[in-house]
């Protein structure tokens, strides 16, 4: 029993909106339109014979459409906090960058290298492929190692801010 009344409030809040934005314009319209625009229309005596059920509707379609509007508010501001705190993450973790974490981050910004080949046993580049900043790029490596590639958000915050691998125990 549950289950099918969540099945419903689901295919009803999968509902389209335009439909609901049409039948809220014309159910407006034909609860607040003037008399004399009713009678021009000939809507007049629907109108008077159906002004409950006109008026239920006007009511049920402007609150899913409210509804709606809430559920995209909300879902705005999820998302721009979530990208705030992830984008707040990623520069604290480079930041945080140990020097040899650096020295392998230089070449993919001061030579401008896309792709660098580390050895699948160099546990620095392991390292940063576990922090989300390296990805290997193929699953295929040579006697040169493996290429990796870095994030473009890595990459756009190390090119903003290329000081970020200037290395202070040197």
């Amino acid at each position: 029993m549950l289950k099918e009344v969540l099945e419903g409030i689901k295919a009803f809040a999968e509902f389209a909106v335009k439909p609901l934005i049409g039948i809220a314009a014309a159910s407006a319209f034909l609860l607040f339109a003037p008399a004399t625009i009713q009678a021009t229309v000939g809507t007049t005596a629907f109108v008077q014979t159906y002004r409950s059920w006109i008026g239920a509707l006007f009511v049920a379609s402007c609150a899913f459409l409210l509804a709606h509007l809430i559920g995209e508010i909300h879902d705005w501001i999820g998302i721009a906090i979530l990208t705030g705190m992830t984008s707040r993450s990623q520069r604290r973790k480079m930041e945080r960058l140990e020097p040899d974490e650096k020295k392998r981050l230089r070449p993919y910004i001061r030579d401008r290298k896309s792709s660098v080949s580390y050895s699948i046993s160099d546990g620095v580049a392991r390292g940063l492929e576990a922090k989300g900043i390296l990805l290997r790029a193929s699953q295929v490596g040579t006697l040169n190692g493996f290429p990796f590639l870095m994030q473009p958000w890595a990459r756009e915050i190390l090119e903003g801010k290329p000081d970020l691998l200037n290395d202070t125990t040197e």
